[in-house]
C-alpha cells in the first residue's frame, strides 16, 4: 500500500511540472506573437514613412517643374536655438 501512495505522490509531482510547462510554452508563445507585431507595427511604420518621403519628392517635383523653380541655395534663418548656425535649404 505504501507504494502505491509513493507512486501517487511521483505522478501527482510529474503532473504538476508538466502544467507549469505548459503554462511556459504558452507564456512564450503569447511574448514571441507580441514581439512579431511589435516587429511588424515598426517594418510598417517604416514604409509608411518611405511612401511619404517619396510622395513629398514627387510633389516637390511637379512644383518645381509646374513653377519653373530652380534648385538653387537659398538662405533660411536659424532655427530657435541660438547655438545652430543659418543652413541651406535646397529649393
Amino acid at each position: 500500500m505504501q507504494a502505491i501512495q509513493t507512486i501517487a505522490e511521483k505522478i501527482t509531482i510529474v503532473q504538476e511540472i508538466a502544467r507549469q510547462t505548459d503554462l511556459l510554452a504558452l507564456n512564450a508563445a503569447v511574448e514571441a506573437a507580441r514581439a512579431a507585431k511589435m516587429s511588424l507595427d515598426a517594418n510598417d511604420e517604416a514604409a509608411r514613412d518611405d511612401l511619404f518621403a517619396h510622395y513629398t519628392m514627387e510633389r516637390q517635383r511637379d512644383v518645381h517643374r509646374d513653377f519653373g523653380i530652380a534648385k538653387t541655395p537659398v538662405k533660411v534663418a536659424a532655427s530657435a536655438s541660438a547655438e545652430e548656425d543659418d543652413g541651406l535649404l535646397l529649393l
